[in-house]
């Protein structure tokens, strides 16, 4: 076994015949070329909920690694392809917002080297935006009517009320299902006036 092998670089092998002192060695056999399997990357994290924007994904990597394949994957789906990169990060963008994905990373070496197994699998996220074009209507006497444009990948919502912002608190929550079956339609809550003295 040639443990002193570097991981993915690709070495020409060939064998002689040696016998008892005083007698020559053969000739060198054919030659063959041969290899040592890329280990996957380790220290694999994604991040949950701390970007809008993306997910971002980070690595260690193996020895004689020289790229990577990105794979993401959820309960209902088989991992795929959705990348590839050269350094030790990649940020996934076309993340849904509020979808828990599964990752894993592939490590690549040069031509006529297999990719690696795949890593460890995260989970990573990418944040819920904050709903917008919100409104609280002001005209009817026994009810106000708020509503707002859907924030995408959001399944539920939860609505808070007080006298100024820095008092609000929970008085209800709907799933969007309920209101709505596009993501950018309006949701609508009605809230009852709480009719008692403060």
């Amino acid at each position: 076994d040639d443990t002193s092998a570097m991981p993915g670089t690709i070495y020409t092998y060939a064998v002689k015949a040696a016998g008892a002192t005083g007698i020559a060695d053969s000739a060198l056999s054919a030659t063959n070329p041969g290899h040592r399997a890329l280990s996957p990357p380790t220290g694999v994290s994604a991040s949950n909920g701390t970007s809008l924007a993306a997910v971002n994904l980070a690595w260690n990597a193996p020895l004689g690694a020289t790229g990577y394949r990105i794979f993401r994957g959820t309960g209902a789906s088989a991992p795929s392809q959705i990348g590839s990169a050269t350094g030790l990060s990649f940020t996934d963008t076309s993340a849904t917002p509020g979808t828990i994905y599964a990752y894993s990373i592939r490590a690549t070496g040069a031509s006529g080297i297999a990719d690696s197994a795949p890593s460890a699998t995260v989970n990573g996220y990418r944040a819920l935006s904050a709903p917008t074009g919100l409104s609280a209507s002001d005209t009817d006497p026994t009810r106000v009517l708020v509503s707002w444009s859907a924030a995408p990948g959001a399944a539920t919502y939860s609505v808070l009320r007080g006298l100024s912002a820095s008092t609000l608190a929970e008085i209800g929550s709907t799933r969007s299902e309920e209101h709505t079956s596009e993501l950018q339609s309006p949701c609508n809550l009605v809230c009852r006036l709480l009719l008692e003295k403060k």
